[in-house]
């Protein structure tokens, strides 16, 4: 059975943001963008970044330009930040690409999503995992349940795939409290497992749960308000922490009026960032409204964070 060191599990503790993917005017990877992006994250306190996740929009990408993400983000790291990699496709010899391509670049581990678009049996979810971690090189890899792109990995499952060496916890993306507390309690039996929120609506909830730490958008998009999150409860102050959370909640919602993620982009380009867009997902009226409501929420959210603005 594996054992973690204090250090690999400090590097998983606390707040990773998930790196959004901006593209230029022709639909390809703004590579001078993507650097800016991660340049500002390391100048906060975030714990880390997540590339090439589905904020990231790796689903449409090829692999080559998920690659050159993965590079950028690997070579402009700062050493004290915790880079984890997105190695997800319904192909298990990609997956195992993509984990050996970041094993060789440093990554600390790298989130593997079960099959999608064609729903699987968990049966199918063990047997895809367990070739992807037999032929992986030495490197981490987190699972991630994430029911609304994949199959719902079941904590039987779960329990199961944890008993793989290279195995170290999981990213849930369900909020699903329930299942959540869980996985929390078979993670603190086994103590070689953690268990990481993805959902910044449930953030305070999920941690109160027992979550390590979490891997959201907005680790990315608006740093200061989740670490913020983080100092409260760290300080005791559960009660500021809820309320923190209650206060993010309307920015979350206007975001997810549009088509997943562009709301997120819309509020990384309130932070000053260009984040571009693969493609329109809504019409230009549409997407005015949101940019400003977007613009009106962090403009009130600004006051929590030492009255400083949040928006460019």
């Amino acid at each position: 059975m594996q054992e973690f060191s204090k250090d690999f599990e400090s590097k998983f503790t606390g707040p990773i943001g998930v790196l959004i993917t901006p593209f230029d005017s022709n639909g390809k990877v703004d590579e001078y963008e993507l650097e800016k992006e991660i340049y500002y994250l390391n100048n906060t306190r975030i714990k880390g970044y997540f590339a090439c996740g589905s904020t990231g929009e790796f689903v449409h990408l090829t692999p080559q330009e998920n690659k050159k993400i993965l590079k950028i983000a690997a070579k402009k790291r700062k050493q004290d930040k915790t880079i984890v990699a997105g190695a997800c496709s319904s192909n298990p010899q990609t997956v195992i690409d993509y984990l050996n391509y970041a094993s060789d670049l440093g990554y600390d581990a790298a989130v593997v999503c079960p099959p999608y678009y064609a729903r699987c049996s968990q049966e199918d979810i063990i047997d895809f995992y367990k070739v992807v971690c037999n032929a992986a090189k030495d490197i981490k890899i987190i699972l991630y349940n994430i029911p609304a792109f994949t199959t719902v990995m079941e904590i039987s499952t779960i329990e199961k795939l944890a008993e793989f060496e290279n195995v170290a916890g999981i990213k849930d993306s369900s909020a699903n409290i329930k299942n959540i507390s869980h996985l929390v309690a078979f993670a603190e039996k086994r103590k070689n497992f953690f268990v990481l929120t993805g959902t910044d609506d449930a953030l305070v909830p999920c941690l109160f749960a027992g979550c390590r730490g979490s891997m959201t958008a907005l680790g990315a998009c608006v740093p200061e308000i989740v670490l913020k999150i983080y100092d409260l409860i760290y300080a005791g102050d559960n009660k500021s922490a809820v309320e923190l959370q209650k206060k993010i909640l309307p920015l979350l919602r206007t975001a997810d009026k549009l088509l997943f993620p562009l709301g997120y982009k819309l509020i990384m380009e309130a932070r000053g960032m260009k984040s571009g867009s693969y493609k329109q997902a809504a019409d230009n009226k549409e997407i005015e409204k949101v940019r400003e409501e977007i613009k009106n929420h962090l403009n009130i959210l600004s006051t929590e964070i030492n009255g400083g603005l949040l928006y460019a």
